[in-house]
């Protein structure tokens, strides 16, 4: 293999793969410093389930949440998604079952930029670190490759 080919395959892919665990461990490191925040009570304002599909196009299900929650008298809203490893659909009909519309729920916000929240759909989804380990051995894997490659060549 050309090391100017394995070099750009190194930068764009490997790049690629450190740039999404890089912002995956952010998220993740915001989500531990939530712990902090104060919290407020959410209330759902619809709740449905969606599907996606992935690279092997098999169906992914998710809960998707909708909610308002108050801080200092404004009413904000958010977002949410609970969803299992294997993307399940009995999960997340077992989720909108378990929350439907006018369910209270915890919400955490940054007490400095109020529109930024955690809910207690998000507390203990471990998935983030599922995808961050994926990247970064998908860019340790590319790097070793070119590197080897790089030690063949000389």
């Amino acid at each position: 293999m050309n090391i100017w080919l394995a070099a750009i395959i190194v930068v764009v892919v490997g790049g690629l793969a450190l740039a999404g665990a890089i912002l995956i461990l952010r998220h993740i490191l915001r989500k531990h410093a939530s712990r902090t925040w104060p919290e407020a009570v959410g209330k759902i304002t619809e709740g449905n389930i969606s599907l996606s599909h992935d690279s092997n196009d098999n169906s992914i299900y998710s809960a998707q949440f909708t909610f308002t929650y108050h801080v200092l008298g404004s009413m904000l809203s958010g977002r949410s998604a609970s969803q299992n490893l294997n993307g399940s659909w009995n999960f997340a009909k077992r989720a909108i079952d378990n929350h439907p519309v006018g369910t209270t729920i915890r919400v955490r916000y940054n007490p400095e930029k109020p529109e930024e929240y955690f809910s207690e759909f998000e507390w203990g989804n471990t998935q983030e670190w599922f995808w961050f380990i994926l990247l970064f051995i998908l860019f340790i894997s590319i790097l070793a490759v070119f590197v080897v490659n790089l030690v063949q060549t000389s």
